[in-house]
Order: C-alpha cells, then structure tokens, then sequence
C-alpha cells in the first residue's frame, strides 16, 4: 500500500511539474524536441521511418540547401 501511495505522489509530483515547465515556453520547446528526438530514433531502430520517408525528406532539404 505504502509503495503504491510512494508512486501516485512521485506520478503527481511530475505531472505538476511538466504542467508547470510548459508555462514556460523554452522549457516547453526543449521538451518538445526531446519528444521528437525520441520518437524519430524510435521509429529508426524500428526502420519505421523508411515507411515515412521523413529522413530521406530531410536529408533531400539539407543536400538541396547546401547545392545553393
């Protein structure tokens, strides 16, 4: 019982503190990449991502930028 109450406080205390950090807008936009760092090297190790295609896009605007 005690553990359970343990991580429904440690739960409270990390929501309240993502509620409170997204008021923030750095912290909010460091948060937010961080999420798409993850999710894109998620899918990579999945090989999702050729499905996608969203890496060979990107790598297709960086070689475009850099031919100007």
């Amino acid at each position: 019982m005690e553990k359970l109450l343990v991580k429904l406080l440690l739960h409270g205390a990390m929501i309240t503190a993502i509620i409170v950090g997204l008021s923030n807008a750095t912290f909010a936009s460091a948060v937010i990449a961080a999420l798409g760092i993850g999710v894109a090297s998620y899918l990579e190790s999945l090989n999702i991502s050729s499905t996608f295609g969203s890496f060979e896009i990107i790598s297709l605007l960086r070689s475009s930028r850099l031919s100007e």
